[in-house]
């Protein structure tokens, strides 16, 4: 990654706390690393005199709404009221992943996108891109000391909660030095890290486990083993309660299962078009190039896609595809 896509672009700070309306989007539904760096976003134009909100596009997970206060968020399908002087989309890689927001952004008077995607498609009029980045939120530290702005307390929970999610509690392979000395930065501003870790991972609403249970009961293997995969159906969602919002956490089990390279999760697209797929691998397959096949992407260890077709369908034609790479040698370490 050389070293422009580093630092952000000059002229990115001046069109951003140039405006006077600032929107902040990410893709729908936002996960930690799209909402914290938003709302951290929101907090520092704020503190500036400027008008800022972060549009969710809908609701979000149970465990991140503590990090909007009153005001800061619009959880409404297409938005607050527009125009805008400036939008600014989070963590997507794609203008179609942002909804409905993405029509509000383009009536903006400046459009910027701010992500860590190496897949990104540079949608917007200012593009700034960091492949090499753990976490946009990460890159909007950096963007605060560019800009001469100090981080405090109220901006660095909702940044260090971008950071965890998006590193797997600094457990995946994007966990580098730039990781770890960001996190210092923020907990040098004084908030207590285990309070956000209760939030995150120690109030895990009981439909959610009975879920769990579920989606362990419905395990399977591929592949000779390497690949274990999830089909969460209608029913199983009614039987637990859970709330749909969560059911991409479930993506967990299968790729913790021992031996296993890559998992797969396979659930009800929210709209009930389809069916929407999640994958997560461990060491060296990258399943970025696999979802970008039915139109997805995201990172090497981590991506998805949304198939048009019932779950069984799709559920064979993401099996046989990821059964053809791995015997292929595809991504395998040379």
């Amino acid at each position: 990654m050389s070293g422009a896509a580093r630092r952000p672009p000059p002229e990115l700070a001046r069109i951003l706390f140039g405006g006077d309306r600032v929107l902040l989007v990410s893709h729908v539904p936002p996960d930690g690393d799209g909402l914290g760096a938003g709302l951290a976003l929101v907090r520092a134009l704020r503190k500036r005199g400027k008008e800022a909100v972060f549009a969710a596009g809908g609701e979000v997970q149970r465990c991140l709404r503590f990090l909007a206060r009153p005001g800061e968020m619009d959880t409404s399908p297409s938005g607050p009221p527009g125009p805008f002087d400036v939008a600014v989309s989070l963590d997507s890689a794609s203008q179609e992943r942002l909804g409905e927001l993405g029509s509000l952004c383009r009536r903006s008077r400046h459009f910027l996108n701010i992500d860590h995607h190496a897949g990104n498609r540079r949608f917007a009029d200012l593009n700034w891109v960091d492949g090499a980045s753990p976490a946009v939120g990460e890159m909007v530290v950096r963007l605060l000391e560019d800009t001469g702005i100090p981080l405090t307390r109220e901006t660095a929970v909702p940044l260090y909660v971008a950071l965890v999610t998006d590193t797997g509690r600094f457990s995946y392979s994007n966990t580098g030095p730039a990781a770890h000395r960001t996190a210092a930065a923020l907990l040098a501003t004084g908030f207590d890290p285990s309070e956000i870790t209760d939030r995150l991972y120690r109030s895990i609403p009981e439909p959610f486990l009975r879920l769990t249970g579920l989606a362990i009961g419905a395990l399977r293997r591929d592949a000779g083993g390497l690949v274990a995969h999830v089909t969460l159906t209608p029913e199983m969602l009614r039987e637990s309660g859970a709330d749909p919002l969560d059911a991409g956490d479930v993506v967990t089990i299968p790729v913790s299962l021992e031996g296993v390279e890559v998992g797969v999760l396979f659930r009800p697209a929210p709209d009930g078009g389809g069916t929407k797929v999640s994958l997560r691998s461990r060491r060296w397959f990258s399943v970025s190039d696999l979802a970008a096949r039915w139109g997805g992407g995201g990172h090497e260890r981590a991506a998805g896609a949304t198939l048009p077709h019932p779950r069984d369908r799709a559920r064979a034609t993401v099996l046989r595809a990821l059964r053809e790479a791995l015997e292929a040698g595809e991504g395998e370490p040379s």
